[in-house]
This record gives C-alpha cells, structure tokens and sequence, in this order.
C-alpha cells in the first residue's frame, strides 16, 4: 500500500481487535509515525497486528509539547502521521488537534 505524505486518523476498535479494518492495518504499517491518546491501548493494538511504527503520546496534559513535535515532522521531512484514537476518541484528537491541522495545511 502506497500513501501519500501528510496526516491521516485512523479509529481503532474498541473491544474486539479483529473489528479492525485492513485499510486501517496498512495505513498504521506505512507511516513514519503514530500519535495516540493512550499509548498502553495502542500498544496492544500495535503489537498484535505486528506494527512497528513510532509511537507518539497526544493527550490533554502534553498537547502543545506533542503537537508541536509532530509539526516539526511534518514541516521538516515528506512525512506520513497518524492520529490514533478510540472511534468515540477521534472527535475530540481532531478537535484538540485542530491547530497543529491549521498550521499544516496553512
């Protein structure tokens, strides 16, 4: 699978791993680097679809430092990101994340 630079969000499952979606397997397996809300529930996730992608904290009490961090990565190298979240998780990742999405695509 082939994708192109920029930032994508991808919603994980929430109980059952195998309700994941191949789409979002490859995606995770094609970027240079993940940011999630809780790295211990990505983590199992990861592992059991044998993902080796970065792993990136992004939550309430680190925003600004990790969003800041993943800018860098995007304004720097032609890189692919990945916002990761529970599916009810996803709205609130873009809208905490809405100025780091501001400042890429202006």
């Amino acid at each position: 699978m082939s994708i192109l630079q920029g930032l994508y969000i991808v919603a994980t499952p929430i109980g059952n791993l195998e309700d994941f979606s191949v789409r979002g397997i490859e995606t995770l397996k094609n970027v240079d680097r993940i940011a999630a809300e809780d790295t211990r529930h990505s983590q199992k996730l990861l592992k059991h679809f044998d993902i080796i992608t970065p792993l990136i904290s992004l939550h309430d009490h680190n925003e600004s430092a990790s969003s800041k961090i993943l800018l860098d990565c995007l304004k720097k190298n032609p890189q692919k990101l990945v916002l990761l979240g529970m599916q009810k998780m996803v709205l609130k990742l873009i809208i905490s994340s809405m100025h780091l999405i501001l400042q890429i695509l202006f």
